[in-house]
């Protein structure tokens, strides 16, 4: 299944309880920060038309994007499906194994993650 992948360490209720959240918070404080200081100096140097015109088009860019992304994660999550009901996943985790184990020593034997890898 496609499931979200947490940092190193991370868990579910870790995100809930704040683990991550301060970091989430600092970083969007620093990007608000940046916009504005974009935008005032836009407005000093008379070229604020030109920021709106930028930022709408980028916006739009950004949801084509977003749009197209959204098509290729569902179609390859629906593939991905496809080969975990077949087996064939299951197949190709035992045929990579060694090369699995020898890049992620870490990761148990029978841990799901060898297949998502």
């Amino acid at each position: 299944m496609c499931e979200p992948v947490l940092p190193a360490g991370g868990s579910a209720a870790s995100l809930a309880t704040g683990g991550f959240y301060m970091e989430a918070v600092m970083l969007n404080g620093i990007w608000a920060g940046m916009i504005l200081v974009g935008i005032v100096f836009a407005a000093v140097n008379g070229t604020l038309a030109d920021v709106s015109t930028a930022a709408l088009s980028g916006a739009k860019e950004a949801v084509t994007l977003a749009i197209t992304m959204t098509g290729v994660m569902g179609l390859w999550c629906g593939i991905m499906e496809i080969a975990r009901s077949s087996g064939l996943l299951s197949a190709m985790t035992r045929g990579l194994y060694p090369v699995i184990r020898w890049l992620f020593p870490g990761i148990p034997k029978e841990d799901s993650a060898n297949e998502e890898i």
